[in-house]
């Protein structure tokens, strides 16, 4: 790649550390979760499952010694509630949270965005944009507060 300062980890960011189940999605214009897919996209899938690494953030950070994150990125197909949650330590030096949003459960168990953004907001960040397709999936931006009412 040539930068470096990037590293590449074949690690699932998951709710827990451990040994997890990819279900791995057929369709170029899906991707796979680690959730099991709901009745409404069950055939996308075939049954192809993969077993990956899962990781915790709070306890990667902490081997890595990664003390804070400015920038975080998250499509995990629905498991971006659970991955933050399980992380409160690192996600309280977060500044900038660019994530996926979903109106529909694709996924069983997948967060929907109105949970997200109430969990996010009571983590101290403010919605800066959002960007979606009604009652479909979007883009979201969140910054933290004190960050946001600076500017």
């Amino acid at each position: 790649m040539g930068l470096s300062n990037v590293f590449c980890y074949n690690i699932a960011l998951n709710n827990a550390n451990g040994k997890a189940i990819l279900n791995v999605c057929c369709d170029e214009n899906k991707t796979s979760s680690l959730l099991e897919p709901s009745e409404m996209i069950k055939d996308d899938y075939k049954g192809t499952k993969v077993e990956v690494s899962g990781v915790v953030l709070d306890d990667w950070c902490k081997e890595k010694k990664v003390d804070h994150l400015d920038f975080m990125c998250l499509n995990l197909e629905g498991m971006e509630l659970l991955a933050l949650e399980s992380s409160p330590k690192i996600l309280k030096t977060v500044k900038v949270i660019y994530t996926k949003t979903n109106f529909q459960e694709f996924r069983k168990g997948m967060v929907q965005y109105a949970d997200l953004k109430t969990f996010l907001e009571k983590a101290g960040f403010k919605l800066l944009s959002h960007w979606y397709e009604e009652n479909f999936q979007g883009i979201a931006i969140f910054v933290k507060k004190e960050i946001f009412d600076a500017r």
